[in-house]
């Protein structure tokens, strides 16, 4: 299945957990028989070319080998361990604007970096030996003004398909030898959305307002069936077009859904209530809005689960939804999430077929991490460092602890209570009259036995509120060192600096307007805590040694200590 608006880091997933996640029309929820689960990082090498919005560049994976930039063009490298097998420079003057992995071969798209024309080419994923090369025929007339809705070079599992640079023809190549298959004239004077796949969705609105949808085999170039749909008149653009593994085709405009058969006859009109995303076997996905997501029987029309989709984002390909950032922990209101809490970035993985959701943390930040694939049981994300940027590749493993998947194993009863490390009765505070006030958090199911966040408040107004929160207990020192150096990547600006007091010890601006220094990120052991003493410096400074040895004499008293559970 795909959608119009795909994002490209979703394009090369393969049915990941398949055995595990048996369809049905339970409840969501965990379901049953699904084996916990880690996502531990394999290997990881520096990279300077970052993810744009939309778009992953010169990126490409599959079970085969790993594509990324290099030096002067794409290094190939092997997906288990990361070792470059192949340097494969851009031509002279050309740039790798796009690179896919379609029917086996690696394909490039280089661009020329004055002239913008593009050149195709094949390579063996084993060697980097160029297969076959072919330039994209570009007409140099003047472009028409249509408003093209897709890429310009769209490379998919199973096709190469382009669009000329005047906007008037669809070109089909073959990805085996590069030799153009096919040409499809495109109407002028019209909006058109492309979206390649199995199958070629075309779709054209014109100033009769209505959408006229194409349906194209991908091999031949041949017209499968057209039909014309009445467009919602407010929207501009249609919903979506999704094309199923098995031909079946969902096209929506407006608020209404219609399912086609592989031959282009009606199946079923649908009035779904939100924007569906995704077709897996007999359901239909559909984002219903208000971070609900649901499906329903694409045979009846009728319900088959409906639950929380806040923790989930992105596109869906093969059965499994992927976010591009995760939202955590569930809750409908966007204005009540805490963005930082808890600290690491979330793959979501999520079953359409029972609306059952994974959660598995890496050991990144949220904020300097950009999701760029996934293959097999490996998922692949960029990190914005100290030092530039990385691409690391975290393979599924069995949990390093007890704990739930969303702890990485570890136990909820392994976070320390925030209230214990907070001097009251000795230091600057001693003698100021502060009260602590505890505060309990829930991260989906996981309740914690401990305050995970307490506030120390004066008796008066004239002391700062004090807040300490445990942001995180990673499975060993190692991936909280890693954790801590994504998240100060994002502060590293002059608008943002971060002054190094000690080993563990980063002072940060706060989240107010003025950017105060009022917050101190620390780190003892696996603990990732966040001290902040409203609009005062001068005193996080002196709180912030006497807290991290306090967190690090309770985790030494501790019998669920989980420094002592390491890596694999």
């Amino acid at each position: 299945m795909r959608r119009v608006t795909v994002m490209a880091a979703a394009l090369v997933l393969a049915a990941l957990l398949a055995a595990d996640a048996a369809p049905g029309t339970a409840r969501p929820g965990p379901t049953p028989g699904l084996r916990p689960q880690r996502l531990v990082a394999a290997w990881s090498v520096p990279s300077d070319r970052p993810v744009q919005a939309f778009e992953t560049g010169p990126y490409a994976f599959s079970d085969a080998a790993v594509v990324m930039p290099g030096a002067s063009g794409v290094d190939l490298r092997d997906p288990r361990t990361g070792a470059v097998r192949a340097a494969i420079p851009a031509p002279p003057g050309h740039r790798v604007a796009d690179a896919g992995f379609v029917q086996g071969v690696l394909v490039l798209h280089h661009e020329d970096k004055r002239s913008a024309r593009r050149v195709l080419a094949g390579y063996d994923p084993r060697t980097g030996a160029e297969l076959w090369r072919t330039a994209v025929p570009d007409p140099q007339g003047e472009a028409t003004g249509d408003n093209i809705i897709s890429s310009g070079v769209m490379l998919t599992p199973l096709t190469v398909t382009a669009v000329t640079a005047d906007k008037r023809q669809l070109v089909g190549f073959d990805p085996l030898t590069g030799r153009e298959r096919w040409r499809h004239t495109l109407a002028a004077g019209c909006d058109i959305f492309v979206d390649a796949g199995p199958v070629t969705q075309l779709g054209r609105r014109c100033a009769d307002g209505h959408w006229n949808f194409t349906t194209i085999d991908a091999a031949t170039g041949r017209v499968i069936w057209q039909r014309a749909v009445t467009a919602h008149p407010d929207d501009p653009v249609a919903s979506s077009a999704i094309a199923a593994d098995d031909g079946r085709t969902l096209v929506t405009t407006g608020d209404v859904s219609r399912l086609y058969a592989p031959g282009g006859r009606l199946l079923r009109e649908f009035h779904l209530k939100g924007e569906a995303f995704g077709i897996d076997g007999n359901a239909i996905a559909v984002d219903a809005g208000e971070n609900r997501l649901a499906a329903v029987d694409a045979a009846t029309g009728a319900p088959l689960w409906a639950g929380d989709g806040s923790q989930a984002s992105g596109s869906a390909e093969r059965g499994i939804l992927l976010p591009l950032r995760r939202n955590f922990p569930r809750t409908a209101d966007w204005y009540g999430r805490d963005p930082q809490w808890p600290m690491p970035y979330f793959v979501t993985l999520v079953n359409p077929g029972d609306g059952s959701m994974r959660s598995l943390p890496i050991a990144a930040g949220d904020g300097g991490t950009d999701l760029l694939g996934m293959a097999q049981d490996v998922v692949f994300a960029y990190h914005h460092t100290q030092t530039g940027g990385r691409v690391t590749a975290y393979r599924l493993t069995p949990p390093a602890g007890p704990g739930p998947e969303e702890l990485a194993g570890v136990p909820a009863a392994a976070w320390p209570d925030a209230c214990a490390p907070l001097p009251l009765a000795a230091g600057p505070l001693a003698g100021l009259g502060y009260r602590a006030y505890p505060r309990t958090r829930r991260l989906d199911a996981t309740a914690f036995p401990h305050p995970v966040s307490c506030d120390l408040v004066p008796p008066g107004d004239h002391d700062p509120v004090i807040t300490l929160r445990i942001d995180w207990v990673a499975p060993s020192e190692e991936e909280a060192v890693a954790v801590l150096d994504s998240v100060l990547a994002g502060y590293r600006s002059d608008q943002w600096p971060v002054k190094r007091l000690a080993e563990g010890l980063y002072q940060v601006p706060g989240f107010a307007l003025d950017l105060t220094p009022d917050t101190v990120l620390i780190r003892s052991g696996p603990v990732l805590a966040r001290l902040i003493t409203a609009d005062d410096p001068r005193l996080v400074r002196r709180l912030a040694p006497l807290v991290q040895a306090a967190i690090a004499d309770i985790r030494q008293a501790s019998s669920a200590d989980p420094a002592r559970t390491r890596s694999p």
